[in-house]
């Protein structure tokens, strides 16, 4: 994530909307499912290909393509995340 420069800010941010999203719902996920959902946020900050040029009419095409995040690196990642959120929220 240094490398991709994604501001820690928007990492926090992350979390804490998808734990908003959470906690809105009335029949809510377990925490796993929170947890790789604020990791597969994140690893899309931080990764991607992008790529633009000119079209035949002469507008711009823009293509975005992402790696899909898999395997238990998404719930240590998640976790990861859990932690650096947990030190800055008050009242954790």
């Amino acid at each position: 994530m240094r490398k991709a420069q994604v501001n820690p800010v928007e990492v926090i941010a992350a979390w804490l909307a998808i734990e908003a999203m959470i906690e809105a719902d009335p029949h809510p996920e377990h925490k796993e499912f929170q947890l790789v959902q604020a990791a597969k946020l994140v690893h899309r900050m931080a990764s991607g290909s992008h790529r633009r040029w000119q079209g035949p009419d002469g507008g711009t095409i823009e293509m975005h393509v992402y790696p899909r995040p898999r395997g238990k690196v998404l719930r240590h990642l998640g976790r990861d995340i859990e932690e650096a959120a947990g030190l800055v929220i008050v009242g954790r």
